[in-house]
C-alpha cells in the first residue's frame, strides 16, 4: 500500500495547483491528521489507480470548522465548499469538475472523522468502501472485518447482520441500495 500511496498522493487535485500529498500536508501544519476511505482506498488496494480519476474521501482528526477553516486559508473559499447542502463535508477543488482524467485527483472530500466513524454502520456504505489508510504510518484500518478482504476478492457486502438489512437501506433510502 505504502507504494500505491506514493504514486495516487502524488497525482494533482483537478482545478488546484496542488497534490494529495499537499493537502495531507497542509492539514497537519494545521493540526489535523487525515484518513482516507471509500473508493480511492478500495481501488490503490486492488491496484486500480491510475487508471480512471481518483475519488478521495477522508476524514480529518479536527472539527467540521477547523477543516473549513483550513482548507480557505490554503486553497481560498471558492475551493472550499459543501457538495450537498446539509452536510458536514468539505470538498477541496473547483465548483465545476467536469473530468476523468487519468492520473488525477477529480473530487476530495473531506469530513470529520466524529461524523464518519462514530456513526453507526447503518448509515455506511458497502464493506469494500470501509478500508482506512493512515498516509503517515502506513497502516489500513479495517472497520467491519471482513472490508479488505472483500476488496481483494472484488465483492461487495452491506455492513450490517442481516436483521439489519432494512434499517440499513431506510438510512439513505434506495439510492444507497443501488450504489
Amino acid at each position: 500500500m505504502s507504494k500505491n500511496w506514493g504514486i495516487i498522493s502524488a497525482f494533482p487535485i483537478t482545478g488546484l495547483n496542488e497534490t494529495l500529498k499537499g493537502v495531507v500536508d497542509s492539514f497537519r501544519e494545521g493540526g489535523c491528521k487525515i484518513y482516507f476511505f471509500g473508493g480511492g482506498i478500495r481501488d490503490s488496494v486492488i491496484g486500480k489507480i491510475g487508471k480512471i480519476g481518483a475519488d478521495m474521501d477522508g476524514s480529518a482528526t479536527c472539527n467540521f470548522e477547523e477543516i473549513k477553516k483550513i482548507c480557505i486559508r490554503k486553497y481560498g473559499i471558492q475551493n472550499c465548499f459543501s457538495p450537498k447542502p446539509d452536510t458536514r463535508i468539505i470538498r477541496i477543488g473547483p465548483l465545476k469538475m467536469n473530468s476523468e482524467k487519468k492520473n488525477e485527483i477529480v473530487s476530495l472530500d473531506i469530513s470529520s472523522f466524529s461524523g464518519t466513524f462514530d456513526i453507526s454502520p447503518i448509515f455506511w456504505e458497502y464493506t469494500i468502501n470501509y478500508v482506512v489508510y493512515d498516509p503517515i504510518n502506513n497502516i489500513l484500518f479495517d472497520m467491519t472485518g471482513r472490508s479488505l478482504e472483500d476488496q481483494c476478492n472484488k465483492m461487495f457486502d452491506i455492513p450490517v447482520p442481516k436483521m439489519q438489512w432494512i434499517n440499513w437501506t431506510k438510512s439513505d433510502g434506495l439510492l444507497k441500495a443501488l450504489r
